[in-house]
């Protein structure tokens, strides 16, 4: 069975209960590339959530584990199809390892991702995989801070205390060219729906839940030169019940060097398992080509952001 391996790619967005983590509001996974768009405090809060899951006898509660992963130790980031190449080996108790993930950091935080999925979920895997090197990326060391990856239970991959027990982390990118080491302004947003009911289908289908969304508008002024906006993530929940909580993103695409824009991420709800509820805006997380990013949490979540300072409404209420 062959490896196939993708850089970041934002699929469309999904509802979740942190009830069952990593799980769809229908039941089935997040795609990877849904779970490689969520910022490191996101992906944390999912798998804190599904390692807390009482166990049953028979069932895989055991996330993967990565054994292996060798970084190149040099890339030419001149070259078109400039790219840093990693050999990893992984293994997992029962279900076995359906995909992993890595992210590589830059010196001034820039974040390259990408993962790799296993045909066929195998205990024990191993390969090559690829990060594609990002536009205009900062010369320097760039480290590996990060493992994700789900077994065909569901469970999460838990990055290692030391990570240099796995291999080499490091490599240095050389780029004589101009580059971009700052993430995008979020300046302001609104809620464009603000309350929604189970029992009101989707305009045009007979089944689907209602939508959910809002609208961000984005900024991006670059240090040398500016790479554009690249993708917007937003994660809200229940205040109360942090277990229930929606998440949304959107992506500009391979439009490449847009200093502004206007990006609208939503998702469907699911009008039998979707908790009612009043959802509140939590964290989102900016991203432009050059792998810059920022998450911002709301002051309601323990965060330094005041959304209401920056949005027309901040809260989308689900009724039955």
């Amino acid at each position: 069975m062959n490896l196939r391996t993708f850089g970041r790619m934002l699929g469309a967005a999904t509802l979740v209960a942190l009830s069952t983590p990593a799980l769809s509001a229908t039941g089935h996974a997040m795609t990877p590339s849904d779970i490689m768009s969520m910022s490191t405090s996101q992906y944390q809060r999912l798998a804190r959530g599904k390692s807390s899951r009482v166990g049953t006898a028979g069932i895989d509660r055991t996330g993967p584990v990565m054994t292996r992963l060798n970084l190149v130790t040099a890339v030419n980031a001149e070259r078109a199809d400039a790219q840093v190449v990693y050999d990893f080996a992984a293994t997992d108790n029962v279900s076995g390892v359906r995909w992993l993930g890595v992210v590589l950091v830059g010196p001034s935080g820039q974040q390259l991702t990408s993962f790799t999925e296993v045909g066929l979920p195998r205990k024990s895997v191993s390969g090559k995989g690829t990060l594609n090197i990002p536009l205009l990326p900062e010369p320097g060391n760039w480290t590996v801070t990060e493992i994700r990856g789900q077994d065909e239970a569901n469970n999460l991959f838990q990055t290692p205390l030391d990570l240099n027990t796995l291999g080499n982390m490091h490599v240095a990118i050389q780029n004589r060219h101009g580059h971009d080491a700052v993430p995008p302004a979020l300046n302001s947003g609104k809620i464009l729906t603000p309350v929604v009911s189970l029992s009101v289908p989707a305009k045009g289908t007979e089944s689907a839940g209602p939508l959910v969304g809002l609208s961000v508008s984005l900024a991006d002024s670059g240090t040398t030169t500016i790479a554009g906006i690249n993708w917007v993530a937003v994660e809200m929940c229940i205040p109360d019940q942090e277990w229930y909580c929606l998440y949304m993103n959107a992506s500009t695409g391979n439009v490449r060097g847009l200093k502004a824009v206007a990006l609208m991420p939503y998702t469907v709800t699911d009008p039998v398992t979707t908790q009612p509820g009043l959802y509140a805006i939590r964290s989102i997380n900016v991203s432009d080509h050059s792998g810059n990013e920022q998450t911002l949490t709301s002051v309601l979540f323990g965060g330094e952001t005041d959304f209401n300072a920056l949005f027309i409404g901040t809260t989308i209420e689900i009724t039955p």
